[in-house]
Parts: C-alpha cells; sequence; structure tokens
C-alpha cells in the first residue's frame, strides 16, 4: 500500500506538473519561436527560387487555400507570364506576421516590377475569423480552442530536429506539392458550413487595411482580389451575396481614392466533392486545377 502511494505522490506531484510544464512550455515555443522560424526558412527557399527566374510577372498570396487550390504552373503556362506562389498556411497566424514574409521573400525591385497581384484569403470565410487573428482581445477569448492545438505537432517538430529541416516540398514556382498531402486519408472530407463573414464594419476595415498593404507593397500592380472557394454542407447563398457585396463596397471605396486597378472575383463553390484534400476548403490536385482556371476564366471573362 505505501508503494502504491508513493507512487500516486509521484504521478500528482511530479510527473504530472512536469509533463504540463513542457507542453505549456512547448505551445509558447511553437506560436512565438516554432512558426517564426517555420516562415524564415519558407522565405529563404523562395528567394533562392526566385534567384532563377526572369522578371515575375505575377505573385499568387493568400493562406492554405492558395498553396493548394492555386497553381503558379499553370497560370504561367495559360498566361505565358512568369508567376510565382508565395501563398503561406494560415497566413503566418496574423496579417502582420504575413505580410512582413511576404516582404522578407521578396526584394524591393521584384515587388516594383510585378504586374499582377492575387490575393486569395480564407479571413472572410469564417465569423470573426480576421478578428481572431489580428485582435489581442480575441486570441485570449479563443486561448482554450486555439492556444491548446500547435501549429505543428510535437512528433514533427522531434522529427526534424533529429532529422533536419521537414518542410512540405515547394516547386520552383513555389507551388505546394500536394502528392504528399495525404488528400482522402481520414476517409470522406469533412464539408465546410457556410458562417461567412457578414459584419460590414469589420470586413470593409479589413479590407481597406489588405489593399493599402497590398498597395504599398507593389505600388505598379494590378491587385486581383479573390474569394475563395468551399463546399458546403448548407449553401447560405443570403449569407454569400451579403459576404461578396460587403467586400465589393470596400474595394469600390479604395479604388475611388486610389488610381489603383482592383478586381473581385468571387469564386463559386467547388463542383465536385472529389476535388476536395480533407476539408471544404483545401483542394486535391483536381480541385487546384478547377480553381485556377475557374480564376483565370474569371478574369477573361471581366476582360
Amino acid at each position: 500500500m505505501q508503494y502504491t502511494g508513493n507512487a500516486n505522490k509521484f504521478i500528482w506531484y511530479i510527473l504530472m506538473p512536469t509533463i504540463f510544464m513542457f507542453y505549456a512550455s512547448f505551445l509558447f515555443w511553437s506560436g512565438t519561436t516554432g512558426t517564426q522560424n517555420d516562415r524564415d526558412w519558407y522565405a529563404a527557399a523562395h528567394r533562392v527560387n526566385m534567384i532563377e527566374l526572369d522578371d515575375i510577372d505575377g505573385f499568387i498570396l493568400g493562406g492554405s487555400n492558395a498553396e493548394s487550390g492555386i497553381s503558379a504552373a499553370i497560370t504561367a503556362e495559360v498566361l505565358n507570364q512568369e508567376w510565382y506562389n508565395l501563398s503561406l498556411s494560415g497566413e503566418g497566424s496574423s496579417d502582420k506576421n504575413y505580410w512582413n514574409f511576404v516582404k522578407s521573400s521578396t526584394s524591393d525591385e521584384s515587388r516594383e516590377k510585378v504586374q499582377t497581384v492575387l490575393y486569395s484569403s480564407a479571413s472572410v470565410l469564417r465569423e470573426n475569423a480576421i478578428l481572431e487573428r489580428n485582435s489581442y482581445i480575441f486570441k485570449i477569448m479563443s486561448l482554450p480552442l486555439n492556444f491548446l492545438v500547435p501549429s505543428r505537432s510535437i512528433a514533427s517538430r522531434m522529427k526534424e530536429y533529429l532529422m533536419g529541416d521537414v518542410y512540405p516540398t515547394i516547386s520552383k514556382l513555389g507551388d505546394r506539392d500536394l502528392s504528399l498531402s495525404k488528400c482522402g486519408e481520414n476517409g470522406t472530407p469533412r464539408l465546410s458550413i457556410n458562417n461567412k463573414e457578414t459584419d460590414k464594419k469589420q470586413l470593409s476595415v479589413w479590407v481597406l487595411s489588405q489593399l493599402k498593404v497590398l498597395t504599398g507593397l507593389f505600388p505598379n500592380a494590378e491587385i486581383v482580389f479573390v474569394l475563395p472557394s468551399e463546399f458546403y454542407s448548407n449553401i447560405d447563398l443570403k449569407r454569400s451575396i451579403e459576404n461578396t457585396e460587403a467586400v465589393n463596397a470596400a474595394i469600390s471605396t479604395f479604388r475611388s481614392n486610389n488610381d489603383i486597378n482592383i478586381t473581385l472575383v468571387p469564386q463559386s463553390s467547388y463542383p465536385s466533392i472529389d476535388m476536395l484534400c480533407n476539408d471544404g476548403l483545401h483542394a486535391n490536385p483536381s480541385g487546384r486545377v478547377w480553381r485556377t482556371n475557374n480564376i483565370l476564366d474569371s478574369l477573361s471573362s471581366i476582360k
């Protein structure tokens, strides 16, 4: 009995607090130094790639929706131009992080010369996602749900430490290699719920802020503002229309005060569940082909 009591004391007073402190420390490191290291690795890889390219005509920007769903290679082939994909998973967890990443990945000269920037952000696709990304108050409020889940698992970090960098492969044009994405391994993809942001003020402030940064980084480029495709379990056309109208109104406001060519491309839903990876937002290889061509077709019809 004494042995059992000592074992219980060891578990509750030494082992459990040690595990808790280790995991808390890992979460803090993962959310700060760890994610910054990830961004630095990708930025360095992009800089190396772009050294070997001639003048870049267009950049693809955005989060994981653009990583999986938009191809620089297809865009370059169709338009007969030089395109590069600078999308980053989660857009670096905040708008500030992402724009710093874009700036550190590119030279001033390349940003000044680029003709077109295609920006596809999923921030508008979920209610309060904009605030959760950029407001410290909302970040604190969402701690129970988001903070306890690291950006990458302990196993992934340990593998990186023991074997060197462990990052998804990107092509010479910045496209993510989707053959390693393990699409469909969890069975039927988890469909999205149409929970698009409809707060007009929040959308307006965010869109105007993003356009200000975009036009500052790429002063001579046409801006293509893309609302990404999803596959919904519920349609809710009214919500989608309100979302698109609010974004379009903000773009019109910015356009009226600035001599900038900005085009809004609200993409339709994926036509088939067979184009999805593991959820309703992220495409598999065939979904990437469809979504990229859908954007290019939309731009062609507008022009």
